[in-house]
């Protein structure tokens, strides 16, 4: 049987917030909440379905990172609208930048179990498109990856205010 605990479960552990996982799921924030809270309700199994199926693209999308090792830093998205963006591909099986997010930080912390420091830079389309410009590049996500590289260099070679 499956319970609202475990819809709320798989949402928690994937990082979708609640309203995002009432818009995926087809409902109102106000009647998917009570569903989620109830204890004795069966869920529809639709509504499960469909997020284990977001959590599988997700513990795979973690995976791959992993095993393709650790980079220089990792890059994250400032909103919906530029990881929709940016990462079309990966939107359509995370559907949320909420949980590209969370595949991040999972990311980092595996590499940080294995001692690697590894930071998590967001992407400021603004900078990045200027970067870009300067450079006669197109967008790829080696791009974006080495941009990343040079903003943390660039903060982390500003001297601190006296």
């Amino acid at each position: 049987m499956t319970t609202p605990a475990n819809l709320r479960a798989i949402r928690l552990r994937i990082g979708m917030s609640f309203e995002e996982a009432a818009s995926l799921l087809g409902y109102d924030p106000k009647t998917y909440g009570p569903r989620e809270r109830a204890k004795s309700i069966n869920v529809f199994e639709r509504d499960v379905t469909i997020l284990h199926a977001v959590e599988g693209h997700f513990n795979a999308y973690v995976d791959r990172m992993i095993e393709a090792g650790p980079r220089a830093v990792l890059v994250g998205y400032m909103n919906e609208n530029c990881f929709q963006f940016y990462e079309p591909g990966i939107a359509k099986s995370l559907v949320f930048n909420s949980v590209h997010r969370m595949a991040l930080a999972m990311a980092q912390d595996s590499h940080a179990a294995n001692g690697l420091d590894v930071p998590i830079v967001e992407l400021v389309p603004e900078l990045y498109a200027k970067w870009l410009e300067s450079r006669r590049l197109s967008d790829s996500p080696l791009e974006r990856q080495a941009w990343a590289v040079e903003r943390l260099k660039a903060f982390r070679t500003i001297p601190a205010p006296k």
